[in-house]
């Protein structure tokens, strides 16, 4: 089984790796495991890292407005299922749909500890387009590449992070090393440290710079840097989506959320982000309220709701419901091999 590299060369990046913490992997059981999230909360109340056991949904990333549909924040469907969410506008969304055990306490990233660190001067993150298990795309990495090369001689240091699912395909990381840009790994699911990983890569550098919306642009915020848009942005389209078992058989939530990532719609949405990356923008209050800052609860109060499961056979629902997404996209991809990808993306 290959192995996912951490970053590009040990001696050029020597200063921001020894600032990390250390990878411990652990599977997560259920969504509020996921980056460590529980894990977090548990050290805050100086317990060990694996004492909350949770099988509750907590919500990762950062939904931007508008949402609309009840999938925009969450993939389960059991509306008796136990959600943390950032916002309290999430959490009426879901109790307009029927959704009755839901709770505002922020995004799990306000929770993250941060190694002791200092951010370095004149510094820029880069942190390109992040695929999925499932995601399908025809990105001109080199492009992107070439036009972070061009900054070179406004910054003294810039470093790329490149997601773990993006490695594992190969991307990025030939592009940015023929540019000579060191690279570094982002998160991985199952990392228990990888909310405080994240915490200290952002609180590392001045700014980050991106061409696609995401919950980096958040985080980084959040944490401090000035973030921007910056070189050809990428605009996702249906192609990119056609086996994600999450838009089967919904094409008004996938219309709905590829409007939210449109150029057109965030150059009027989030002016603020259009700029040269020294001038990003930075203003922590936004982005607080962005992730739900307003909602922190105490660990204490977080321990407590996170300290729930579903019955068994609520356990069995969620697990029959997750092969059934994984059968539909088996299917749908060797349909695409036997027919093409075109016909493919009918509904099942």
């Amino acid at each position: 089984m290959s192995t996912i590299p951490e970053y590009s060369n040990a001696g050029e990046l020597a200063w921001l790796i020894e600032r990390l913490p250390e990878v411990k992997t652990r599977h997560p059981r259920a969504e509020a495991n996921y980056y460590g999230a529980a894990s977090e909360v548990a050290k805050q109340l100086g317990k060990p890292a694996d004492s909350i056991q949770t099988g509750a949904s907590w919500l990762h990333g950062w939904i931007w407005d508008p949402i609309q549909f009840p999938e925009q924040v969450t993939d389960v469907k059991l509306r008796w299922f136990r959600h943390l969410l950032a916002r309290q506008d999430q959490v009426e969304l879901l109790k307009r749909s029927g959704y009755t055990d839901v709770h505002a306490v922020g995004s799990p990233y306000i929770y993250a500890s941060s190694e002791e660190t200092q951010r370095r001067p004149n510094s820029l993150l880069v942190m390109p387009y992040h695929s999925l298990p499932h995601t399908v795309h025809d990105l001109n990495e080199e492009t992107y590449a070439d036009e972070i090369a061009a900054l070179k001689s406004e910054f003294d240091v810039i470093v790329a992070c490149i997601s773990g699912t993006c490695l594992k395909r190969g991307m990025w990381k030939d592009a940015f090393e023929k540019q000579g840009i060191p690279w570094i790994r982002g998160a991985k699911q199952d990392d228990q440290n990888a909310l405080c990983r994240m915490a200290t890569l952002f609180r590392s550098f001045e700014c980050m710079t991106t061409h696609t919306i995401g919950s980096h642009v958040a985080y980084a915020g959040y944490s401090g840097c000035r973030v921007s848009f910056h070189g050809t942005y990428f605009e996702p389209n249906e192609n990119v989506y056609r086996y994600a078992p999450d838009y089967h058989g919904k094409p008004q939530l996938l219309a709905a959320n590829l409007h939210k990532c449109s150029q057109n719609f965030l150059r009027e949405q989030f002016p603020q982000f259009w700029a040269h990356p020294r001038e990003g923008f930075s203003d922590y209050h936004w982005y607080a309220n962005q992730l739900g800052e307003p909602n922190r609860c105490s660990p204490e109060e977080l321990a407590e709701l996170l300290n729930w499961s579903p019955s068994l056979l609520g356990f069995a629902q969620i697990r029959a419901d997750w092969a059934a997404k994984d059968l539909k996209v088996w299917m749908k991809k060797i349909r695409s091999r036997l027919i093409g990808p075109a016909a493919s993306t009918e509904k099942l």
